[in-house]
C-alpha cells in the first residue's frame, strides 16, 4: 500500500468515526472544469441531507470517486462526472463517504455550500440529467443512420460547459469563505 492510499484510508476513518472534515486532493479529470487536477476539496460527513447537484465522494472498488449527484430512485443514488458522457453505476447511501463542502484552487477557497453554488450545482445536474439521455439517443440514431458524429459537436458542448463554469468562478468566487 503506497503513502497516498494510506492517507486516503486514514481520511476515511477520520470522516466516519470522528465526523471531522477532511481535505483530499483531486486526481482525475472527470469533474472538469469544476474540479481540476491539483485542487483540494474539503469533504464533510453527510447526515442524510443530500440534494440534486451536490458533489459527493464515494468508494467504487478500491478507488475513491468524486462526482455529482444527478438523482435518487429506489434507494439508489445516481451520479456522474461533469466531464463524462455516461452515468456511474447506482450507489447506496452507505457507499457515500461525504459531500464536498469547499474547494481550494491556487490558494483561493470557494465555499460550495452557499446558496449560489448549490443552485449552480443543481443547474449542472438538471442539465446533465436532461441532455445526457437525449444526447445518447440522438447519437445512437445518428450512428445507425449517418455514421460517426462530427467531433466539433462534442468539443462545442464541452467548451460551452467550461465557459459557464469559468464565468461562475469569476463572478461567484468573489464571495469567499474567510
Amino acid at each position: 500500500m503506497n503513502d497516498e492510499q494510506k492517507y486516503l484510508n486514514t481520511a476515511i476513518e477520520l470522516l466516519h468515526h470522528s465526523g471531522e472534515d477532511v481535505w483530499m486532493p483531486v486526481k482525475g479529470t472527470s469533474m472538469l472544469p469544476m474540479l481540476r487536477v491539483g485542487d483540494r476539496v474539503k469533504v464533510q460527513r453527510v447526515d442524510g441531507d443530500l440534494q440534486l447537484g451536490d458533489i459527493v465522494v464515494f468508494r467504487q472498488g478500491s478507488e475513491l470517486i468524486i462526482h455529482r449527484v444527478l438523482g435518487f430512485r429506489r434507494n439508489q443514488w445516481y451520479t456522474r462526472g461533469d466531464n463524462v458522457m455516461h452515468f456511474d453505476p447506482p450507489i447506496s447511501t452507505d457507499d457515500i463517504l461525504g459531500r464536498v463542502s469547499e474547494l481550494e484552487r491556487r490558494g483561493k477557497h470557494y465555499n460550495l455550500t452557499t446558496r449560489v453554488w448549490r443552485w449552480l450545482g443543481w443547474m449542472i445536474a438538471w442539465w446533465g440529467s436532461i441532455t445526457l439521455p437525449t444526447w445518447s439517443r440522438l447519437r445512437h440514431w445518428k450512428l445507425r443512420r449517418i455514421g460517426e458524429e462530427p467531433l466539433w459537436i462534442s468539443r462545442t458542448l464541452r467548451a460551452v460547459r467550461r465557459l459557464v463554469l469559468d464565468y461562475a468562478f469569476r463572478i461567484f468566487g468573489r464571495v469567499r469563505k474567510s
